[in-house]
This record gives C-alpha cells, sequence and structure tokens, in this order.
C-alpha cells in the first residue's frame, strides 16, 4: 500500500526550484551549475508522472473524471501564463514599432494546445529568442496523459506490454539522434518532432508506471534505497556519458537514470513527510522564462528579480488559479496522487 503521507510534493517543489536556478543562471548571468545539472528536474518529472498519472487513472470512476482532473490540474495556469505573455509580447512590440503581430493569436492558440514548442521568427529577437521553452515538456506530458488509457488497455491485454513499450522508446531515445536525424519537415529532423513526444521519452514514464504497479514488491527494500547516493556521488566525481551513463542535463543515461529516481523513491518514502501548505512546483516552472525573458528586455537582468517576481506570480497563480481549479477535482487515491501529476 502506498503511504498517504509521503514527501512527493516537496520533491516537485525542490525539481521545479533546479530547473528555475538553472535557467535564470544560465540565461541572465551566464553561469552554469555543473551539479544542478546532474539532478535534472525533466527527467525526475518524468518518471513521478509515470508513477502518479497511472495511479490516477487506476483510481479514476471513469475515462471523464480521468481527463477532468488532468485537465484541471494542467490548463487553468497554463491559460493564465499563455494570455499574460500573449499581452506582454503584443505591447512590447507594438511600443517598438513592430506592427506584424499576426502571430500572436496562432501561437496564443498553440501555447494553449500541443503546440507549447511553437515558436514563430517574429520571437528570436525577444529575450533568449525562445519565449517560454520550458513548455515543451507540457506537450510530451499532455501526450502521456492521453496515451495513459491505452497504455493499460494494452496492458490488460498483452502481457508485457509496459516493458516492451520501455524498450521500444528506449532505442528510439538512444538512436534517434543518428538513425532519424534526416531532415523531416520545417527545417527539422523526424527525430526534433518525436522528440517533444512521449515516444523518445516515454521509457522514463514507463519506468514511473513499473514502479508504482510493482511497489508491493519493493516496498520492504526502499529504506535501503539511500545507497543509490554512491554511484551517484561516484558518476559526480568521474563523469559519464553516452545513454547508460550520461549524468547530467535531460539525457541521462539509463544506469544513471536508475539510480537516480531510486534516490527520489527514498526521500518520498522513507524519509518522514514534510508538509507543505501550498504547491508552487507547476507555476514556478511556467512562469520563470517568461519572467526572464521580460526582464532582458527590459535591461532589469538580475537573478535574483527573476526568481522573485517568479515567486510572487506563483503565489498568486496558486491561490487563485490552481487551488480554485483544484477544487472542482474528484477525490482519488491519495491527496498527493491525486492532486499532483502535471510537469
Amino acid at each position: 500500500m502506498i503511504k498517504k503521507e509521503n514527501n512527493l510534493e516537496i520533491i516537485r517543489l525542490l525539481l521545479a526550484v533546479q530547473v528555475m536556478i538553472v535557467h535564470v543562471f544560465h540565461h541572465i548571468d551566464n553561469t552554469y551549475f555543473h551539479f544542478l545539472e546532474m539532478v535534472p528536474g525533466v527527467p525526475a518529472f518524468f518518471f513521478l508522472s509515470g508513477f502518479l498519472i497511472y495511479a490516477s487513472y487506476e483510481k479514476s470512476s471513469s475515462l471523464y473524471s480521468y481527463m477532468k482532473n488532468r485537465f484541471l490540474r494542467l490548463f487553468p495556469a497554463l491559460f493564465f501564463v499563455t494570455v499574460a505573455s500573449s499581452i506582454l509580447i503584443y505591447f512590447f512590440r507594438v511600443n517598438n514599432g513592430l506592427y506584424d503581430n499576426d502571430f500572436i493569436p496562432l501561437w496564443t492558440i498553440a501555447q494553449f494546445t500541443l503546440g507549447q514548442a511553437y515558436n514563430p521568427h517574429q520571437l528570436r529577437d525577444f529575450g533568449v529568442g525562445v519565449f517560454n521553452g520550458s513548455l515543451w515538456t507540457i506537450t510530451v506530458e499532455i501526450l502521456f496523459y492521453i496515451a495513459v488509457p491505452i497504455i493499460a488497455f494494452l496492458s490488460k491485454k498483452v502481457k508485457g506490454t509496459l516493458y516492451i513499450l520501455g524498450v521500444l522508446s528506449f532505442l528510439i531515445y538512444a538512436f534517434g539522434p543518428d538513425y532519424l536525424g534526416f531532415q523531416f519537415a520545417m527545417g527539422k529532423s523526424l527525430y526534433d518532432f518525436l522528440s517533444i513526444t512521449p515516444i523518445v521519452w516515454g521509457w522514463m514514464f514507463i519506468l514511473g508506471i513499473i514502479t508504482y504497479k510493482k511497489f508491493y514488491l519493493i516496498e520492504k527494500y526502499i529504506k535501503y534505497f539511500w545507497l543509490s547516493i554512491v554511484p551517484i556521488v561516484a558518476f559526480a566525481f568521474a563523469g559519464g556519458e553516452g545513454v547508460l551513463f550520461e549524468n547530467q542535463g535531460n539525457r541521462l543515461g539509463v544506469i544513471y537514470f536508475i539510480f537516480y529516481v531510486a534516490f527520489i523513491v527514498y526521500l518520498a518514502f522513507s524519509i518522514k513527510p514534510i508538509p507543505l501548505k501550498i504547491d508552487l512546483s507547476y507555476s514556478l516552472y511556467i512562469w520563470h522564462m517568461p519572467i526572464v525573458n521580460f526582464l532582458l528586455v527590459m535591461n532589469l537582468s538580475n537573478v535574483y528579480y527573476a526568481m522573485a517576481v517568479t515567486l510572487v506570480i506563483s503565489v498568486f497563480s496558486w491561490f487563485y488559479i490552481e487551488k480554485p481549479s483544484l477544487k472542482l477535482k474528484r477525490s482519488g487515491l491519495l491527496r498527493s496522487i491525486n492532486n499532483q501529476g502535471s510537469v
């Protein structure tokens, strides 16, 4: 039985802070934190989404209930940041004598649907050149949400479905850049398009699903998972590269990734729970890059301004956008699994 009291919320918050710090310092101060890159937020989010979202689906009373819960967790805050970003872009361009703004409605629709990776050329000179580049993971997450009922159905019909899908995804992840790197459309390779879908990252989600489904087998051993810090530290000193041992950034090697998420599971379920009154992980994630871009174009490029403004807006988003939306969700397996599952 999965513990209702756990540290999943605070882990997600720390992962969002990791992403924010890395991006803010890199884009504003040109500072690169190698040690933070060894605990990347995005792969861990994908793993946790596999764990939490599959649990949410299994405990939902219907497909409608499941999709409703996913929509309420993701889209209200996403709509808020999208509208605010569109207004900011429009007035900035008009104030600078740029009136070719017909792209903004299409960009807005893309940001609120499945086109978060869409970045028109008109935005190349705005800030870092990509207004909210972190949101490519939202596309991956939404597609995973859609895929979960299909995966669950196939798992009941075909034994070993999760393992088959996981291996296929990992093979594309590992060899796609070499064998699928040919130009496909709009100047992008086929792998570029696949990399904003769970086809590439699905093995990380699936490892989370397997962890959830086999939790009853590993639960008594989780207290020993702290030992995974030993190889993690060893990788930190010795380095690692390739699809097996890479220990920095989003494209982690599979062996390093297993040790990494094992330590996350340990922190989640073997450490005394630290309750949180508010959940800022999602809002920190989706707001930090628009703030960075805004400060850059306003010549206020200060990392502490960026993080402070992001925090203030995130608090507003939680209390006035996200929390009211979450009250509309149906109760689920447990608080953390029912109320989480975003990027």
